[in-house]
């Protein structure tokens, strides 16, 4: 049985950038004082035996590794590497000294790795294979200490881990008494480079294998080559009888592995739809029977409801089936094609069956989502907490944004709403951009607008709990195509360490992202809040000020460039694809129009931004030099 949940995770202005390489989470950490949220219903359950690795692999425990001296390792706050560090290998990110940790209940205590990577080849290049000082294939396993199982004839265990998988079986063994290790689970993380969410839970029942046994011992094994196996917060605990759960819910029905959904990011879940974007109500979700007996009758029952009028809309049910011990089911009920009409609303989930539930809190579930006049949101509404980077990328431009799926005709995107945290420099400006998202071979970004930049308003910081945004406008209402998946984010040339954007809820794999300028591109698990504006916002101030024209031509050029502009004593910036100045030249103090040459026959061939502000708005222009 497996659970995953997700916690934690720009500015193309120069290039085209290409999302065919392979992401990483965002590299940084979300700031938040809301209490943790992965110690869920599952821990309520009687533990009979735990390990979180607050001191270390205890010395009951018994940990060997071949070749040597490949060996587990606890990473701890007061170790060398810290928990703060995943993969020590060759195969990380370019520019960083480890790959991310796990993110487990109590990782801020210390968890387990067997980093197959590091011991193979810690120097690199990626692929170096048996450079190290214990070449692999390794085989490696983490041992338990002897337990008593016999007063609990309905046992489980569960567990956190993060696994990255190139060529190796990682898999979890039990022995009872002087008997033979026997397979009790295989991990199922695909070889070639697949890899887990770093906050994945599994929960396996081991009652046919272990209830009511004494003289017990488990052990984790890792056996083949790369990357790693982190592992955190191991309990064993005791089985109710009946136990039907709903894991998650949903109402929509994304899915990018389904053929039939076009862009791969079709029925995204969504806290806000403009009016001329009502959804199509999906009552989904995926269930497990953690109870120790079949459930029979199991069913699901669906209901949509208007959560100002209180009247329900809609109710619907699945057909009655039954679940064995350790199952998994999706239920999908009828969807419902909700009308345009504005307003609040709620989603209802219930798990029926026929016996007496021993835990029936955990049968329910409720979702709630906005019909708006015009704004398209995918955070939760409320601040959860900041990105904050890793120090590297200090001062280095960045973007945060979400994918959104157009999905009538005739759309055009007015402006973008944005949220920053305490913290944020009140002398920072922000902006924010659309890009087309494409599936040629890996997912490609093209610039389709950006609004200038503007300064961060006071109404615009959150703490948590807080929903305050500023709206900013394109400069004309950009036009989207319907059935196309884009791209929206806010940026900032100032750095993560100077604005701190906010970020409210859980993303899909790969639907949020993080880029630090110019090419680094990540996926984020948190969502920002970032929204989109398909007409004039109610309630809140859009940002409108006189903006400085620019017009460059030719375009592309090889001698010379001409630059027009317009604006209040206009400052003129030019800078290439590394996002160096190359050129900067204060005009005159004139508001009509201005024109003048710049030679660039010095400037090497390529893409260049150039940039004029006045009154604090900027506008930009590519041009490409030609030799």
């Amino acid at each position: 049985m497996r659970i995953i949940r997700n916690l934690i995770p720009i500015l193309c202005l120069f290039a085209t950038p290409s999302f065919a390489q392979v992401l990483q989470p965002a590299p940084g950490y979300i700031l938040t004082d809301r209490t943790n949220e992965t110690v869920s219903l599952s821990l309520r359950e009687n533990v009979i035996w735990s390990e979180d690795f607050a001191n270390g692999i205890p010395t009951s425990w018994t940990t060997e590794a071949t070749p040597s001296p490949a060996a587990w390792e606890y990473r701890g706050p007061a170790t060398d590497p810290s928990n703060e560090a995943g993969t020590r290998g060759s195969c990380i990110s370019i520019g960083t000294t480890s790959g991310p940790p796990m993110v487990s209940p109590t990782a801020a205590n210390g968890f387990v790795i067997f980093d197959s990577n590091y011991w193979d080849d810690n120097v690199g290049p990626c692929g170096n294979f048996g450079s190290g000082q214990a070449p692999g294939p390794h085989y490696a396993t983490l041992t338990t200490p002897v337990f008593d199982l016999s007063a609990y004839p309905q046992v489980g265990l569960r567990f956190n881990q993060f696994c990255k998988n190139f060529q190796a079986e990682t898999r979890i063994e039990y022995k009872v008494g002087s008997g033979d290790w026997e397979t009790l689970w295989v991990n199922d993380v695909p070889l070639n480079s697949g890899q887990s969410e770093p906050d994945r839970f599994d929960r396996i029942n081991i009652t046919t294998q272990l209830g009511g046994m004494s003289d017990v011992q488990i052990r984790f094994v890792f056996d083949g080559n790369y990357y790693y196996w982190m592992l955190d917060d191991i309990r064993i605990f005791e089985l109710e009888t009946n136990n039907l759960i709903i894991e998650s819910a949903t109402y929509g029905d994304f899915n990018p592995d389904d053929q039939g959904h076009e862009t791969g990011f079709e029925y995204m879940e969504y806290s806000q739809y403009p009016s001329e974007m009502s959804p199509l109500v999906n009552f989904n979700v995926k269930s497990y029977n953690w109870g120790a007996e079949t459930q029979t009758g199991s069913r699901l029952e669906g209901v949509l409801r208007n959560d100002i009028t209180m009247d329900t809309i809609y109710t619907t049910y699945t057909n009655p089936i039954s679940l064995g011990a350790d199952d998994f089911h999706e239920f999908r009920a009828t969807p419902y094609a909700l009308s345009n009409e504005m307003g609040q609303y709620s989603t209802h989930y219930r798990l029926i069956q026929n016996e007496e539930d021993d835990s029936p809190d955990d049968n329910h579930a409720v979702q709630t989502f906005e019909v708006t006049d015009v704004t398209y949101s995918r955070d939760r509404l409320e601040t959860e907490g900041l990105f904050v980077a890793n120090s590297q990328y200090a001062g280095i431009p960045y973007e945060m944004g979400n994918f959104f799926v157009i999905t009538a005709d005739n759309q055009a995107c007015h402006s973008v709403s944005i949220a920053v945290g305490n913290g944020t420099d009140p002398t920072a400006s922000v902006y924010g951009a659309i890009y087309k998202m494409k599936l040629e071979g890996g997912i490609v970004a093209t610039t389709i607008a950006m609004t200038e930049q503007f300064g961060v308003t006071a109404g615009a910081y959150n703490t948590v709990g807080d929903n305050n945004v500023m709206t900013i406008p394109f400069s004309q209402p950009v036009s989207l195509d319907k059935d196309s998946v884009y791209l929206i984010v806010a940026g900032t040339l100032n750095g993560p360490d100077d604005v701190f954007f906010t970020v409210s809820g859980e993303s899909p794999l790969s639907t949020s992202m993080v880029r630090f300028f110019p090419n680094s591109w990540f996926y984020s698990l948190n969502t920002p809040m970032v929204r989109a504006n398909f007409g004039p916002v109610v309630n809140t101030e859009e940002i409108n000020r006189e903006v400085a024209t620019l017009n460059c031509y030719p375009n592309p050029t090889n001698q010379e460039l001409t630059v027009e502009c317009t604006g209040i004593k206009p400052d003129l910036t030019v800078f290439d694809s590394q996002g160096r100045l190359i050129y900067q030249q204060q005009l005159s103090t004139a508001a009509a129009k201005q024109q003048f040459q710049i030679n660039t026959s010095a400037w090497s061939s390529g893409i260049y931004l150039v940039a004029v502000t006045a009154d604090g708005i900027t506008s930009r222009q590519r041009v490409v030099i030609q030799h």
